[in-house]
């Protein structure tokens, strides 16, 4: 046998892997005549995808308006450019005066929806307490999403209805729309079903009220929607803001919903889940109990997730 030194030629070339994606690399060795031998193939595995690595990461829309007491205020806060609406929420304060209506009774949340590529919040607060109130969009910049909705109307005392998304679609938000007189004390995607729940109920003078429920879906094979949520006892005469857990580092929060006792609400919305994170990660629903009784009230975040 004869030893040949064959000089290297060292050369290197860097490819980017995709999340999840695989590359296989061969490395062999050619002689001076052309023939091939030492080939070693292995393969590389790229890292695992994070929700927004799929369809991108949130954006925050928000509109405001002023409404007088008595009256019927609309906001709608709108997705920029080309992005997606796929959840929404509110918060309303007050304008001045007491906090309270003299009656006391509290503004009622008659509209939470999408509409459009935008989320709108209409509502209504009682004689003699202004308001300023916010609709709070969450976009997306990949779609295309589709609303479903679903209307039930029944006895004043308790109506309820729901709505899933149609198939090849996950679940990414939900929202309400009431009669008028009718308030809504469930807006929740339900564990199980995967389904946008909504329950409200009516004054005494009320013999019938309708609630209406709304789920927005997402276009996607390669993501799933999963619930994370808390709930918490109010004491009579306190106030709280209720968050939920944090969504899953790798996943993406997208929308969320509440679930009270006949109490005052005064937001349903996003927030960070750690300083510095420009992504929402968790749902905050704040209340106001102004019974003589304790109440429960549940807030829940829903997340988009690699499986």
């Amino acid at each position: 046998q004869e030893a040949h030194e064959l000089e290297a030629d060292r050369t290197s070339t860097a490819t980017p892997i995709s999340c999840q994606g695989n590359l296989e690399v061969t490395l062999e060795a050619v002689a001076p005549d052309g023939s091939r031998f030492g080939r070693v193939s292995t393969d590389f595995v790229g890292p695992r995808c994070n929700a927004w690595d799929v369809v991108g990461t949130t954006d925050i829309a928000i509109a405001t308006v002023e409404v007088v007491g008595g009256g019927l205020g609309n906001v709608t806060a709108t997705c920029p450019g080309d992005l997606h609406i796929v959840g929404g929420g509110f918060i309303y304060n007050r304008l001045g005066g007491p906090e309270i209506a003299p009656e006391g009774r509290y503004p009622i949340i008659v509209g939470n929806r999408p509409v459009g590529d935008g989320w709108q919040v209409t509502v209504a607060p009682p004689p003699g307490l202004d308001i300023v109130a916010q609709a709070i969009a969450v976009c997306l910049p990949r779609g295309p999403t589709t609303v479903v909705e679903s209307t039930t109307v029944g006895p004043a005392e308790g109506s309820r209805t729901q709505v899933s998304c149609p198939p090849g679609t996950v679940l990414t938000g939900g929202g309400w729309w009431a009669d008028v007189l009718m308030e809504v004390d469930q807006s929740w995607p339900d564990s199980d079903s995967g389904a946008w729940v909504v329950s409200g109920h009516g004054e005494p003078a009320l013999e019938t009220g309708g609630v209406r429920a709304y789920a927005v879906c997402l276009q996607t094979d390669r993501l799933e929607s999963t619930l994370v949520y808390t709930s918490t006892e109010i004491a009579a005469g306190g106030c709280a803001a209720v968050s939920s857990p944090s969504c899953p580092s790798d996943g993406l929060l997208t929308g969320g919903g509440l679930a009270i006792e006949p109490i005052s609400v005064s937001a349903s919305t996003p927030e960070e889940s750690a300083e510095g994170d420009d992504r929402p990660g968790l749902w905050t629903v704040l209340v106001d109990n102004t019974d003589v009784v304790s109440a429960l009230v549940a807030s829940a975040a829903i997340c988009l997730v690699v499986p």
